[in-house]
């Protein structure tokens, strides 16, 4: 086996097959499609039950069959991060790894080795150790050894168990809940007699690259660098008399929160399609959180300031269109014209100096509105992933709802919502304005939206977001349509492109 240097992140005995089951779940939690990891103990170690625990964490499935790979040496596993289980027992020679298709998948899957000794020396000179020995019954001794490059998010996982055994969840259970794109992860947490709760991990954010006037694209845009903004921002909407998540325990300085599970229930149906009452409620959630606006500040609980949503910010996000999306569409700009498209959004951003300032929660949409039906008017509907809540125009909410990134909007239905809003509201904004500041709004975060989604496939290689461009691409398409957005009135033409605009 290749010689590596090692970093020792645990080393303790679990006392029974439970506890070596919720070690599995915290591995499990920090994994990524690349890691190999070696299994060394005898006979009876424990070694394939630990391998059976971690792919059913990651398949959310108790009751998955896994089998040992004794006989067939592999056994794949399709989940959300590819798993290969090898078992070597009965490995004749090393030279056979080729032949049975070790390094086929190395770089894309989970890779999990049991008697990694009979590969010789042609493992991967980088991999994890998990070395596993017997004490008496069925208590066993576990060593964890990582590289260097993966000490943080393994002490990491493992301080995140530490945090819930301090808030009284010691023996829960860890289940992945599909997140949002950001670097934070989330869990569901269950324990024996109660009830079930959401943990958030948010590490420390990443300094990111120096984009504009030594800030990064998250300095520039306002991105929370912490979990203290959704503590404040959640206690806030409490208070106010909508349903945000309370926050059950928090460690700042390490980015854990424990928060109140919501359930799984959305505002979409099994296929994908908007469930109609659940948006005009949704609606209704923000009508009447605008008309609080003359009573908010911009200063909230905890001494917290909301960021305002700046120049800056504004036109650093829809750049994005022009750095991200259009290079995707092969289109580049020329340097004047890319200026030009700046100067012409920084006017229209002075239009939206008129519009009724207050509180953007700033993803209002389908992936972080949970449906709560035991709850009154108002508080059926769960908002989450607010921490990013900025103080500026605040349309830009109804245009988040009413063109869902993710969920198809009809311009039938838009309308409707459009009407909702406007009836519903105790002061309701003149029509004509709350459209055209609707439309400027709309445009830019659709255009943000775009370049986004360009830049997770292009630069992250998380291709399942170009799903979602065509129906931002014909979203975009009606918003330059309107009147508001005459100076655009061109760039329909490159959305989808299909040639250069210079």
């Amino acid at each position: 086996m290749a010689q590596q240097t090692l970093i020792t992140v645990y080393d303790d005995t679990l006392p029974d097959e439970n506890a070596t089951r919720r070690f599995a779940q915290d591995i499990a939690a920090a994994v990524l499609p690349g890691d190999l990891i070696a299994l060394d103990g005898d006979l009876g170690a424990g070694k394939t039950a630990f391998c059976r625990a971690l792919i059913r964490n990651l398949a959310d499935d108790k009751q998955l069959e896994v089998p040992s790979p004794t006989f067939s040496l592999l056994q794949p596993y399709a989940l959300r991060i590819p798993v290969q289980h090898f078992d070597l027992y009965r490995l004749a020679d090393p030279e056979e790894l080729e032949e049975i298709g070790l390094f086929d998948e190395l770089d894309t899957a989970l890779t999990l080795i049991e008697w990694p000794s009979r590969a010789g020396d042609l493992l991967p000179e980088q991999h994890i150790i998990l070395s596993m020995d017997i004490q008496d019954g069925d208590a066993r001794s576990i060593r964890l050894c990582v590289p260097k490059d993966n000490k943080i998010r393994f002490e990491r996982t493992l301080a995140a168990r530490r945090f819930l055994t301090s808030a009284g969840y010691q023996n829960a259970n860890r289940a992945h809940v599909q997140g949002d794109a950001s670097h934070r992860s989330y869990e569901r947490i269950s324990a024996s007699e109660r009830a079930t709760t959401i943990f958030m991990n948010a590490p420390e954010t990443p300094p990111g690259e120096i984009v504009k006037d030594g800030k990064s694209y998250a300095d520039l845009v306002h991105r929370a660098a912490d979990t203290k903004p959704f503590s404040a921002i959640a206690e806030t909407l409490l208070q106010l008399g909508f349903s945000a998540p309370s926050i059950l325990c928090a460690d700042h300085d390490s980015g854990f929160l424990l928060l109140e599970d919501f359930g799984s229930d959305g505002i979409v149906d099994g296929d994908g399609q908007p469930i109609r009452d659940r948006y005009l409620a949704t609606i209704d959630v923000l009508a009447a959180l605008h008309d609080k606006a003359p009573t908010l500040s911009q200063s909230i609980n905890d001494g917290y300031t909301l960021p305002a949503f700046d120049r800056t910010a504004f036109l650093t996000e829809v750049n994005l269109f022009a750095e991200w999306y259009l290079p995707y569409r092969n289109i580049q700009l020329q340097p004047e014209v890319q200026q030009n498209f700046s100067d012409h959004w920084s006017n229209l951003f002075d239009e939206l100096a008129s519009a009724e300032t207050g509180f953007i929660l700033r993803d209002v949409h389908s992936p972080n509105l949970m449906w709560l039906a035991d709850r009154t008017p108002l508080r059926q509907v769960g908002l989450l992933d607010f921490q990013d809540a900025l103080w500026g125009p605040q349309l830009y909410d109804l245009a988040s709802l009413v063109y869902d990134a993710r969920i198809t909007i009809s311009a039938d239905f838009r309308q409707a919502m459009l009407d909702r809003y406007h009836a519903t509201r105790k002061t309701p904004p003149a029509r004509r304005a709350m459209d055209r500041q609707l439309a400027i709004l709309g445009a830019q975060r659709t255009m943000k939206i775009l370049g986004i989604f360009a830049r997770l496939a292009a630069r992250d290689a998380k291709m399942s977001y170009l799903a979602h461009m065509p129906r931002n691409e014909e979203y975009l398409r009606d918003l330059l349509g309107h009147d508001a957005l005459h100076a655009f009135e061109r760039w329909h033409e490159i959305c989808p492109g299909s040639g250069q605009h210079n």
